[in-house]
């Protein structure tokens, strides 16, 4: 677990686990003000790969991030594996406090240290930008859904994290259904 003290108490990141997963349903439905990425999240935390965190403080769940893995349809025979970060949600009344950037920088750190080669998003440019994302479109590699380009952003891991990554990124078939 990583803790940041906010607020006066810490904050603590950790793996999400099964006595989790109704408050993170609450939260996720109430940070979207809908159900579609709660059920994304019910969905896609057990498969192979996911990396499923909280941000707990006093026993309160005020935060949860995703990270899914992403595939790419040209073959790469040396690709290191990559992931998309997303949905992040944070409890509406802990907005603003610095929990999202939190799960973001842990969740990445986890990501490199289990030797994920690179993360994409799908978000505001200007707010992913400060963890050093950037647009994937520079680097020739386009999101599944063509509306999405400008905000569909890369950030490399790793050394040659994004070596043999080219053309179109693809998210687990659920996301299609958000």
């Amino acid at each position: 677990a990583w803790a940041l003290l906010l607020g006066g108490e810490s904050l603590v990141i950790r793996q999400e686990v099964a006595a989790d997963h109704a408050e993170v349903r609450s939260l996720v439905q109430a940070a979207f003000e809908g159900v579609e990425e709660a059920q994304l999240v019910d969905q896609m935390r057990d498969q192979p790969g996911v990396l499923s965190l909280v941000a707990v403080r006093a026993g309160s769940i005020l935060g949860h991030a995703l990270f899914t893995p992403v595939t790419s349809l040209v073959a790469g025979s040396n690709r290191q594996p990559a992931v998309a970060l997303g949905p992040i949600a944070v409890r509406p009344s802990q907005q603003r406090q610095g929990c999202g950037s939190a799960l973001i920088r842990d969740g990445l750190e986890r990501c490199r240290e289990q030797g994920i080669g690179a993360a994409f998003v799908l978000g505001d440019a200007e707010y992913y930008s400060r963890f050093g994302w950037g647009p994937a479109q520079q680097r020739q590699l386009h999101c599944q859904w063509p509306r999405s380009s400008v905000a569909f952003q890369v950030l490399e891991l790793s050394a040659g994290g994004l070596d043999g990554w080219q053309g179109m990124v693809s998210y687990a078939p659920p996301f299609d259904r958000v």
